[in-house]
C-alpha cells in the first residue's frame, strides 16, 4: 500500500465508520484469552469463546492484575472509556509491568502444540506478540498475532497480523472468520458518539477498517485480469457499541487481484469503487461520477456485504441474533437484471443463554446456518471467498447446512466441562458453476474437559466422535501454565 493509499485509510475513519457490535465474537488466538485465562483455566482449552461485551465485562472486573497486556487489551476493548463498570478516561496512567507472557503445551498423541503469548509497552503503544503451531486445528502459522497499535484521541492504528472474526455466530463469522489463517495488515479504529437525538438512540459507535494482503497460488487458466499471486483484502463495518438491548452493523469487504487507486479503493464504497470508478463505460450506476484504471467487470474483484442484528435480555442476559451475507447484489430475488441468477446469499440464527442453573453455573447455545450452493465462489477462482484453501467466511465454506448446540459447565471452583453437537450437509449436491463445492456431510460430538492444578497450571483432555463421510475419533491433552 502507497503512503497515500494509507493516509487516505486513517481519513476516512472520519467519515465512513466501519465498527464492531457488542456481541461480535472475540477471535479464536487473541491475546485477550491468554490474559484472562491465567485465572480461568477454561479459556485455554482452546474451545471457549466470549464475545466483546463478555471480554470487557471481565476486564473491567479484573483491575488488580494490571500489566502490559492487561492494558492494551483494556484499551482495545475500551475499557477505560467508561464502558459497563470500568472507570473513566485516564486509568492507564498507573506503573504497569513492562511485559507479561503466557504459555500452553498441548498433545493428541501424534504431534505436539505450543501457544506462547505476550506483551510489551512501547510509550503509549502496545506490541503484542503470539506464536502457535497446530493450536486450531488447521493449517497455522509459526507466528499467528503479531501486532503493534498506536493509539492517540484521533485514532488506534495497528499495523501487523491479526486473525479477523466479524459476526456474532458462535461457530463463525458469514464475512470474516477466523479459520483462515491471519495476514499482515494495516488497521484504524476510532469509537464516538454522534451529536443530538440520533447519538442518544444509537449511543456509542466504534469505527474499524482493514486493508491487507496475501499472497496464495496462481491460476494459469484464469482471466488476465485476476493472474498472479497476491491478494488485495479489505473490509470496513458500522455499528452500535453501546450497552443497549438492540445492537446492529452493516459490513461490506472485497477481495481483489489488482489494485487501481488504491487511495480511492479505501474511501469510496466497495461496490461503487468496483462499478463506477474501475468500470467499464457501458456497466455504470453512478454516470457523473469521475473513473479511472477502467478494468473488465467481476473478474478481479470479489464484493460482498453484510447485516448483523441482536437482541439482549437485560435480565437475564439470553440473547438472539442474526447475521445475514449478500455475496452478489444481483442474486436475491427480485434485484437481478434477468431471471438466470442464482441466489448467494448466507444466513445465521442463534441464541445464547449464559446464566443456567444455580448460581449460573451452566451457559447453553444454539444455531443454526445455510449458505446457498454458490456463496463464497466467484466466475474467476482466484477471487473465490477463502484463503489458499481455507474459507475467509463461514468455516464450513458455501453450500451447507448446519445445526450446532453446545452446553458448558462450571463445576466446583477448579474444574470445567462443555459438550457440542455439529450436524453439517450439502444443500445441493449437484450445484452448478465451474467453482462450485459439494462439502461433506458429517454429524460431531465433542467433549472438552480441564481440571486446574496448583496455582496457574492446569490440564485440559478433549475428545471428538466423528460420523458421516468423515468418520473418526480423536483424543488430545494439554497441559498450561502462565508465567
Amino acid at each position: 500500500m502507497t503512503r497515500f493509499a494509507i493516509a487516505a485509510v486513517a481519513a476516512l475513519s472520519l467519515s465512513l465508520p466501519a465498527l464492531a457490535a457488542p456481541d461480535d465474537i472475540v477471535p479464536r488466538g487473541h491475546p485477550v484469552y491468554d490474559l484472562l485465562g491465567k485465572n480461568d483455566p477454561s479459556l485455554r482449552r482452546g474451545d471457549v469463546l466470549l464475545t466483546r461485551r463478555e471480554a470487557r465485562e471481565r476486564l473491567a472486573r479484573g483491575r488488580a492484575g494490571e500489566s502490559a497486556l492487561w492494558a492494551a487489551m483494556a484499551r482495545e476493548f475500551g475499557v477505560e472509556k467508561g464502558w459497563g463498570a470500568a472507570k473513566p478516561d485516564g486509568v492507564l496512567t498507573t506503573t504497569l509491568r513492562a511485559s507479561e507472557g503466557v504459555g500452553v503445551l498441548g498433545t493428541d498423541g501424534r504431534a505436539l502444540s505450543v501457544r506462547l503469548a505476550g506483551a510489551t509497552r512501547l510509550g503509549e503503544g502496545y506490541a503484542v506478540g503470539m506464536a502457535g503451531s497446530g493450536w486450531r486445528d488447521r493449517e497455522g502459522t509459526a507466528v499467528e498475532t503479531a501486532y503493534v497499535t498506536l493509539p492517540n484521541r484521533a485514532l488506534d492504528v495497528t499495523v501487523g497480523k491479526r486473525p479477523i472474526r466479524w459476526g456474532p455466530g458462535f461457530t463463525g463469522g458469514l464475512l470474516f472468520s477466523d479459520e483462515a489463517s491471519s495476514f499482515a495488515q494495516v488497521g484504524v479504529e476510532k469509537s464516538f458518539t454522534l451529536p443530538g437525538v440520533l447519538g442518544k438512540r444509537l449511543g456509542r459507535l466504534r469505527f474499524e477498517q482493514l486493508y491487507g494482503q496475501s499472497f496464495e497460488n496462481d491460476f494459469p487458466d484464469a482471466a488476465a485480469t485476476s493472474r498472479g499471486t497476491r491478494r488485495h483484502l479489505s473490509g470496513r463495518r458500522v455499528s452500535t457499541d453501546s450497552d443497549s438491548r438492540w445492537s446492529f452493523s452493516y459490513a461490506e469487504s472485497m477481495k481483489n487481484t489488482r489494485l487501481p487507486s488504491p487511495g480511492f479503493s479505501q474511501i469510496l464504497p466497495y461496490y461503487v469503487y468496483q462499478n463506477d470508478w474501475t468500470a467499464n463505460s457501458t456497466n455504470r450506476w453512478l454516470p457523473f461520477l469521475p473513473a479511472t484504471g477502467r478494468q473488465p467487470d467481476s473478474f478481479w474483484l470479489n464484493f460482498q456485504a453484510e447485516v448483523t442484528a441482536s437482541y439482549r435480555d437485560r435480565t437475564s442476559g439470553v440473547t438472539g441474533y442474526a447475521d445475514y451475507l449478500l455475496d452478489d447484489i444481483k442474486a436475491p430475488s427480485g434485484l437481478g437484471r434477468d431471471g438466470r441468477v442464482p441466489p448467494r446469499t448466507g444466513l445465521l440464527l442463534g441464541v445464547h443463554a449464559p446464566k443456567l442453573g444455580a448460581e449460573g453455573r451452566f451457559d447453553a447455545r444454539l444455531e443454526y446456518a445455510r449458505l446457498d450452493p454458490l456463496t463464497y465462489a466467484n466466475a474467476s477462482a482466484p477471487l473465490n471467498w477463502e484463503r489458499g484453501e481455507r474459507p475467509l467466511g463461514y468455516n464450513a465454506g458455501g453450500n451447507v447446512n448446519v445445526l450446532f448446540a453446545r452446553v458448558n459447565a462450571r463445576i466446583g471452583e477448579r474444574d470445567g466441562a462443555a459438550l457440542e453437537y455439529r450436524s453439517q450437509s450439502p444443500r445441493d449436491t449437484t450445484p452448478e458453476g465451474p467453482t462450485a463445492r459439494v462439502g461433506p456431510t458429517e454429524r460431531r460430538v465433542s467433549l472438552y474437559a480441564h481440571h486446574a492444578l496448583t496455582g496457574r497450571k492446569f490440564v485440559g483432555i478433549r475428545l471428538d466422535v466423528v460420523r458421516g463421510d468423515r468418520r473418526g475419533t480423536r483424543a488430545e491433552v494439554r497441559l498450561g501454565d502462565a508465567f
